[in-house]
């Protein structure tokens, strides 16, 4: 959760040289599934945490998403009476009442904003509650708002499609923030008189969109493309040759007369211009990296989440380790192919085996030791040995916390796959999957290691 201290500390940053500052989100905030049935008591304290963080920065609103109700539709209406800024307009009781504030009015020194909020039918609601269309809801909201707002902007999480054809039918909107999860940052782009953009979903990235408006200038324009920025621009870069030509001035001096009369006649024609005025805009995606100074009082949340979970899951795992037979069979898992641990494998193929003793995968699980994360589910999966469909790690595989000795670390059949019944079958057995990229990027995936490259790390493994 590093990428929120970051957040927190560019927005402190950023905050200081403007006067009006909105933050605000899409949705799909809480959790990473939305299955319901599977949340776990570290995905509710995880959940709690980035409630804590977003209140601590002030957010003004945030968008009810589907992976926001994972941990139950009276959850998140809890949040709302504690201060969380949640809006959906659409989330409908059986009275056909929203559930949730359907927008709220911020107040500025330009005027008055309205911020309404749209969920995804994807979103898994309770019996009695509906989330119904766009066309049912949005009509009421945008006149009500029209009569009393200068700028409407909308936090949707609907699809690309949706998004556009809400802009087509309302002019009156004049933002949509969208959270596609799939489509990434989208630069700011106009359908009708409505910008639509996002940042990306997996909180490696801070948007910025610098408004200039104005209610009397209701067309938008990019300042990067209107006329007068390109003006300004060739008029800077004249200026910058100018300075450089002038070091050596009689070599120069024909040269410096052009471009000054070239200056001259931009600033002129700058001056004649018909451009008609608009309110603009101008954006930039901040990448979160390490580079980045860490918000102290939101790293010490981050930090106090950490431990908590630790000290939960440690007393679970209490628990788990007496599950275990012998065989490193996890009995309450019927469809568990036993593993034999990667000791047995030195028998036959003792070159391979020392390889992987001072190989990083040996040493997974005392990487997540060194930093008190080794009880932290979020992790734990792809540091440890264990049959492996995903590195989802959901609430029926606690039994993660309480593996023998042998499966803690990312052994041979961590890759390879369960090879119990190739030893005892002294060899003749082959259980094993064939290794190919799609097997790495269970773990490393672009998310948690962007730089990995399949042949290479391939290379450094010498299973051979």
């Amino acid at each position: 959760m590093g990428g929120l201290s970051r957040r927190a500390y560019l927005i402190e940053t950023l905050s200081k040289n403007s006067a009006t500052n909105l933050l605000l989100d899409s949705g799909n905030i809480l959790f990473s599934s939305n299955n319901s049935s599977n949340v776990r008591t570290q995905d509710l304290l995880t959940a709690d945490a980035i409630l804590n963080i977003y209140n601590t920065m002030e957010y003004t609103a945030m968008a009810v998403g589907p992976l926001d109700l994972t941990g139950g539709i009276e959850y998140l209406r809890e949040s709302v009476l504690k201060g969380s800024p949640w809006v959906s307009a659409n989330i409908m009781t059986a009275d056909n009442e929203p559930f949730f504030p359907p927008w709220i009015i911020q107040q500025t020194s330009n005027g008055k904003i309205g911020i309404i909020g749209i969920t995804s039918y994807k979103a898994q609601l309770p019996e009695g509650f509906t989330a119904t269309t766009w066309q049912d809801v949005l009509p009421d909201h945008i006149k009500k708002l029209s009569g009393t707002c200068d700028f409407i902007l909308l936090l949707s999480n609907l699809d690309d499609e949706q998004n556009a054809n809400i802009a087509a039918k309302y002019p009156q909107l004049h933002l949509i923030i969208s959270a596609n999860n799939r489509s990434g940052n989208k630069p700011p782009k106009l359908f009708n008189n409505t910008i639509i953009t996002q940042t990306h979903t997996k909180g490696k990235y801070l948007g910025i969109l610098k408004i200039d408006w104005s209610p009397e200038l209701k067309i938008w324009e990019n300042t990067e493309q209107n006329t007068s920025t390109i003006i300004a621009k060739l008029e800077h870069d004249l200026q910058n040759q100018i300075v450089d030509l002038r070091r050596d001035i009689e070599k120069n001096k024909t040269a410096i007369t052009m471009m000054t009369d070239q200056k001259k006649h931009l600033a002129a024609f700058s001056a004649n211009s018909n451009e008609q005025l608009t309110s603009t805009f101008s954006y930039r995606f901040r990448a979160l990296s390490s580079k980045i100074t860490e918000n102290s009082e939101i790293s010490s949340l981050t930090a106090q989440l950490k431990k908590h979970i630790s000290k939960t899951n440690k007393k679970i795992s209490k628990s788990q380790v007496t599950r275990y037979t012998s065989s490193l069979q996890p009995p309450s898992h019927d469809n568990y192919i036993e593993f034999a641990g990667s000791k047995s494998c030195s028998t036959c193929h003792d070159k391979q085996y020392t390889a992987w003793e001072n190989s990083d995968h040996a040493r997974a699980y005392s990487t997540l030791e060194l930093k008190n994360q080794h009880y932290n589910l979020e992790c734990l999966g792809c540091h440890v040995t264990h049959k492996m469909e995903s590195n989802s790690i959901q609430n029926d595989d606690i039994y993660l916390l309480g593996l023998p000795k042998q499966l803690q670390s990312v052994t041979c059949e961590s890759c390879h796959g369960p090879g119990k019944s190739h030893v005892d079958s002294l060899g003749q057995e082959n259980t094993f999957r064939t290794i190919d990229e799609s097997v790495c990027r269970q773990c490393h995936t672009v998310k948690m290691d962007n730089t990995f490259n399949f042949n290479t790390a391939l290379q450094h493994l010498s299973c051979k």
